[in-house]
């Protein structure tokens, strides 16, 4: 399982075509989505992430830091991916993880062209 945790701060309408595309990868089923929306977000996207059946969380505590840090204690599995509300990951995001961890990478990103790098 790959826990995807999404950080916000008034963005609703990146957050629904985040969602979305996420929908539409293969490997759906292999990830947890965490929405982590600041506390000072003007729009709220709880019902979004309710309607498209994904966690979310109001974190108590104000920026992307400590956003990610109170959903990381959600998650489910033993890899994390955090990703920006408007950040596009490839469509073969979950093999390219996967593929990572089994070359023994303990850490990794996705660059602007597509390739996970250690």
């Amino acid at each position: 399982m790959i826990d995807v945790i999404i950080p916000c701060f008034n963005e609703t309408q990146n957050i629904i075509i985040l969602l979305d595309f996420l929908s539409t990868i293969e490997e759906r089923s292999e990830i947890n989505i965490i929405i982590s929306e600041s506390p000072e977000s003007q729009e709220r996207c709880r019902n979004i992430a309710k309607n498209k059946g994904v966690t979310y969380l109001e974190a108590k505590n104000k920026g992307r830091a400590a956003q990610m840090n109170e959903a990381s204690a959600l998650c489910l599995g033993e890899v994390l991916m955090f990703l920006h509300a408007d950040v596009r990951p490839p469509h073969n995001f979950v093999t390219k993880i996967k593929e990572a961890i089994q070359k023994g990478n303990k850490a990794g990103f996705f660059r602007t062209d597509s390739t996970i790098k250690a």
